[in-house]
């Protein structure tokens, strides 16, 4: 039995939402998982967070600290707790 032009369409468009429903979900849970909004984990600071920023979130851990008086944020690897970003308040 051979598709018809208009199965073909079809599961290419049902494919295509389901792709489409996996990403927005991916989008709404993610930041709930690893207890970081998107800025937080943009971390090359290009105002973009890619697929890969989001997967090594899992590997980083923040901690609040003081900063020539000021209070910041410190985003470390969890692996050997090396800095990656520190970001201070503009208060």
């Amino acid at each position: 039995m051979t598709a018809t032009p208009k199965l073909v369409i079809f599961r290419m468009l049902n494919l295509l939402l389901v792709v489409m429903l996996l990403y927005l979900g991916f989008r709404i849970i993610v930041p709930y998982v690893t207890g970081f909004n998107w800025s937080e984990m943009d971390w090359n600071s290009n105002e973009i967070t890619d697929p890969f920023e989001i997967l090594a979130s899992a590997d980083v851990g923040k901690r609040t600290i003081l900063n020539e008086d000021k209070a910041c944020i410190e985003y470390f690897s969890l692996k050997d707790a090396s800095e990656i970003k520190v970001v201070c308040s503009s208060q």
